[in-house]
């Protein structure tokens, strides 16, 4: 297998991998500086992997590994290597000459392509498909749109995006062509970037219950959600698929630090920002040019043939992208539909793409057709160079292709289809909702094709039941055939979006497993003759059911035909049953309105409505039954005047239909407006196509100025750096007081201290003489000679100096540099006079010390250990003393009674002028006059006696005690009586402390 293929069977996926958040980081020129910024502020432990992409050129050795791994001590940094495990804390950089996916949360390195290189946006795609919401893109400062497609990507994946803001990028080219997206969740300065990344990444664990096992209550909260985007968008998303709502939600509660999906609810209802960005969340917009080669080359040499072929008269071909987000996918199809026409040379043929989307702000964009310049890693360049014009750094679809796609905002559930279609491609949309609502599209896609006309889904979507309807032609990519003949199923299943309904079967069943079977004849007759007029409704106001004569109260709508009873109403009764279908939902109770009036055949007519709920229906739908009692009217009866009078409703009616007749033709105004403008458009594209060469030329430079940038940053750090190293030795060999001469191989001065200027008499412009112009003031005869030796030799060379003001060490080493190589001499003095001072004193210390504390006598034998007793309690002090020569241990031992006479015989005061200093002491922790432990303290402290080990004796073992004595450095803590075993033990420690501390040869004391 080549370097350059993509592999990952040789990967294995870390368990843990599902749990960590990536953030994977875009930088081209200037992001040296965003980066630094951003990993100085990068918790230690966030738990977060970092994943560096940048733009660098194939023949540079980047120095970014090193120059980041100063700003961040405590995180690892490593050079990205192919297979390598992605974990928290670490941070991967990219290799020059590759680009860079990840897989099962191992890194897959490969080499870069031919032309133009796109390893932001690649690195993104991949973060997307393997992380999905747990990704992260960030794109901080660059020239040019690399990184744009990758974060939708991972947006529409349910991800993370930030983008650096504008104002703080060196260049603000990537991070501008990423914001102008509409995809951004964060714009941030870098150092603001971490913080925010912590908050999301640790978040508040906030888990929706999912929707099977929800409460009732959290069903409410989620319904009155879905109710608000409806309100504020006019999408109805209450038959998407909950999972996909609930995380969505999740997503938007963690990001603005909400706990509880009431306290969300409170949220949105006060902030309509909020909303919007909720909407613009679940919207699902990934989509690319050619998204899926493979299918498109399926479409391209397989259906557009065959559509060609099937044609007879018509010469009209009619496609339909629904969910055409931002048109990449529309674009494509025309592409192909136009590469057919002009190989084949079809002349008279008009192609008509209709695309669709409930998202205005995707519309806008699909509409203007301006693409950045990263759709080149979808689109080849030969078809970059016939259906796109090149405008800086984007893309414009060009009039032909742009002419032959129509958009429009269209909700594929409530509103129309379009009819007699060759082709119809809605990929990717079904698999977010419900069974019910896919099998209704499913149906309105199979009405809207002609016979033999093609269905084109994404790879997770299938027809579900509609398979008799359809011969598959490729399975893998899902692409299908409509068969010959129409099924009336089709047309009930539009009609009734979420239910089953049919002529024989009229009412919905209590159950939820379907409709009670009221097919014989008797029961239909009793139901025509002796039921109330009525109708049952379904959460959306769509009627499901009638029974009786409705078309008293009912009227077949101008326009759009709809089941919708609201607007299904007569005028006179639509604000009475308006208010009765909302207060209905609301308070789901029976409702009773008595003696309305309104108009029938020229004369006044009362009636009473009742309505209450009517169970569930089919998929667990709520019902609502609306009944209507005409009432037998007698004299002077009290009239509820509700509805409009009629007169006023034909006024009204009149009126409406004039202003859709206005907006009509305003809406055709305003096309013959945009045909204007796009053929001015086309008299400037052979102005702008004769740029192209030279923008082309400019691309070029551009890429190579980036890549310039990026080196010109690393070298400036490492100056920088080097600037400041500098000065940190020049700091170092003033401030240490140590003289330092360099000197190059011909013993000439480089540089020195000011700490050896007195010592050779030198001064500034001494710098570039040989050393042997100079006198010097130390003791030291063949000094020039030792250091012509050590440049011959190589070995170093130490010698202690006399001086005027003390003494000195030299040391004459050579000077070495990182290759090993050697440059020249280094000379260095240290004044040793304090040492020397300090080292004498511990030598007359020393022999003080051996003086006072030898163990053996003039004559070499060992001397009686000197003991002193403090003990204000005789009969211990004679138990002590007869033990010690019941056992013929022959000791001198002195006793003394209290502290004050302890501290005179130690002190050598009084009586006590020619007394010996012990080798030894029992203190008595409780004396009359003062505290053992504080006697303790006070021959600690003293110079002359804090060797002399001190034993506490106690009457009882206190710890709390123990802990203050050995605190004091108490060389042992023993209680009474104290028997003899323990006094020889002890008596023997202390003469073999005292053997180590004399330096005498250790034996036993007996």
């Amino acid at each position: 297998m080549s370097a350059n293929q993509e592999t990952t069977s040789d990967v294995k996926s870390p368990v843990s991998s599902d749990d960590i958040f990536i953030v994977g980081i875009g930088a081209s020129a200037g992001g040296l500086q965003a980066l630094e910024e951003f990993f100085k502020n990068v918790e230690a432990k966030s738990g977060l992997a970092y994943v560096v992409i940048q733009h660098l050129s194939p023949q540079y050795k980047s120095m970014m590994l090193e120059l980041l791994a100063k700003h961040a001590k405590e995180i690892q940094f490593y050079r990205a290597e192919n297979g390598m495990i992605v974990k928290p804390n670490h941070v991967y950089l990219l290799p020059p000459k590759k680009n860079m996916k990840i897989s099962k949360g191992c890194l897959v390195l490969y080499d870069q392509p031919g032309g133009l290189n796109l390893p932001i946006d690649i690195f993104f795609h991949s973060l997307a498909e393997d992380k999905e919401n747990k990704a992260i893109g960030v794109v901080l400062s660059g020239t040019g749109t690399d990184g744009t497609l990758g974060l939708r990507a991972i947006k529409g994946s349910g991800g993370i995006t930030m983008v650096q803001e504008p104002s703080t990028a060196k260049y603000d080219g990537m991070p501008q062509s990423a914001i102008a997206t509409g995809k951004v969740d964060h714009i941030l300065s870098p150092e603001g970037m971490p913080p925010a990344l912590s908050r999301y990444a640790k978040g508040l664990k906030i888990k929706i219950q999912h929707p099977d096992r929800a409460p009732s209550s959290y069903e409410d909260y989620l319904t009155k959600i879905i109710f608000i985007l409806k309100k504020s968008s006019r999408v109805d998303f209450s038959q998407y698929r909950r999972t996909t709502i609930v995380r969505r939600i999740e997503k938007r509660m963690n990001m603005n630090q909400i706990t509880g999906i009431e306290e969300y609810l409170e949220f949105l209802q006060e902030n309509s920002e909020e909303v919007t960005l909720l909407f613009q969340d679940i919207l699902i917009g990934v989509t690319r040019f050619f998204r899926d080669k493979e299918a498109f080359e399926c479409i391209e040499t397989t259906i557009i043939p065959q559509i060609f072929i099937n044609m007879t008269g018509n010469r009209e071909v009619r496609i339909w992208s629904a969910g055409c987000s931002t048109g990449e996918e529309a674009y494509s199809l025309a592409i192909l539909f136009k590469e057919y026409i002009i190989k084949n040379k079809i002349d008279g043929l008009l192609i008509k793409i209709f695309a669709t989307d409930i998202d205005k702000e995707a519309l806008k964009h699909a509409s203007a057709g301006s693409y950045p310049e990263s759709i080149a890693a979808d689109v080849s360049s030969e078809r970059l160079n016939h259906f796109f014009v090149r405008r800086k750094d984007r893309y414009i679809v060009n009039n032909d292709i742009r002419n032959m796609v129509i958009f429009s905002c269209h909700d594929i559930i409530k509103d129309p289809p379009f009819v007699k279609l060759n082709v119809v491609s809605c990929r990717n949309l079904l698999i977010y909702m419900t069974p019910a609502l896919q099998s209704r599209v499913i149906s309105l896609f199979t009405y809207a094709l002609n016979e033999k006309a093609y269905l084109f889904l994404g790879g997770s979507e299938s027809i579900g039941e509609q398979d008799n309807s359809y011969t598959t032609i490729n399975s893998k990519w899902r692409i299908f055939q409509r068969n010959e003949g129409r099924h009336r199923s089709i047309l009930r299943e539009i009609n009734t979006p979420l239910f089953q309904v049919s002529d024989s079967q009229p009412l919905y069943s209590i159950e939820s497993k379907g409709y009670v079977n009221v097919d014989h004849k008797i029961q239909d007759e009793f139901l025509r003759r002796y039921s109330p007029s009525g109708v049952v409704i379904d959460e959306m106001n769509e009627i499901v059911a009638t029974f009786g004569d409705v078309n008293r109260y009912l009227r077949l709508p101008v326009g759009k035909t709809t089941l919708d009873l609201v607007r299904m109403c007569r005028e006179d009764l639509y604000g009475t049953i308006t208010m009765i279908v909302h207060k209905l939902k609301k308070e789901n109770a029976p409702i009773k309105y008595n003696n309305i009036q309104i108009r029938d055949n020229n004369r006044d007519v009362v009636i009473n409505i009742a309505a209450e709920p009517f169970g569930t229906g089919y998929r667990k739908v709520k019902l609502y039954s609306i009944l209507f009692h005409e009432v037998i009217v007698q004299e002077n009866p009290q009239i509820t005047t509700v509805g409009i009078q009629y007169e006023t409703s034909d006024h009204v009616r009149d009126l409406e239909l004039e202003l859709q007749y206005t907006k009509e033709s305003l809406q055709s105004t305003i096309e013959e407006l945009e045909t204007s403008n796009e053929e001015l458009q086309a008299t400037n594209e052979e102005l702008l196509a004769s740029n192209e060469e030279l923008q082309s030329t400019n691309e070029e430079l551009q890429s190579v100025n980036e890549e310039l940038v990026t080196v010109n940053n690393e070298y400036q750090m490492k100056i920088d750096e080097l600037v400041q190293l500098n000065d940190d030795m020049d700091n170092l060999l003033v401030n240490t007081n140590i003289g330092v001469i360099f000197l190059d191989k011909q013993l000439c001065i480089r540089k020195f201290t000011p700490s050896v200027a007195n010592l050779l008499n030198l001064i500034e412009t001494d710098i570039g003489r040989p050393l042997q112009h100079f006198s010097f003031n130390f003791d030291y005869k063949d000094f020039y000679g030792d250091v012509e030796k050590v440049l011959l030799t190589l070995v170093p060379k130490s010698k202690e100096v006399k001086t005027k003001a003390g003494w000195n060490v030299v040391k004459i080493i050579p000077y070495r540099t990182n290759d090993d190589v050697i440059k020249g001499i280094v000379v260095t003095f240290v004044d040793i006079t304090d040492y020397n001072k300090i080292e004498q004193a511990l030598h007359r210390s020393q022999k003080m010390l051996n003086q006072v504390m030898s163990l053996r006598s003039a004559k070499g034998e060992l001397r009686p250990m000197r003991i002193l007793f403090v003990e204000d309690d005789p009969s211990y002090v004679k138990y002590w003393l007869n033990s010690l020569q019941k056992e013929r241990i022959h000791n001198d031992v002195q006793v003394v009674m209290n502290g004050r006479e302890m501290l005179n015989y130690l002190q050598k005061k009084g009586k006590y002028s020619d007394a010996i200093v012990p080798d030894i002491i029992f203190l008595d922790l409780t004396l009359p006059d003062m505290d053992g432990l504080e006697l303790l303290n006070i021959v600690k402290s003293d110079d002359k006696l804090k060797l002399i080990p001190v034993v506490i004796v106690s009457d009882s073992k206190d710890e709390e005690t123990m802990k203050k004595a050995y605190a004091l450095h108490a060389s042992g803590y023993v209680t009474k009586p104290l028997d003899v075993e323990q006094l020889q033990a002890i008596i023997k420690k202390t003469h073999e402390y005292w053997c180590t501390i004399v330096k005498l040869p250790d034996s036993d004391y007996a």
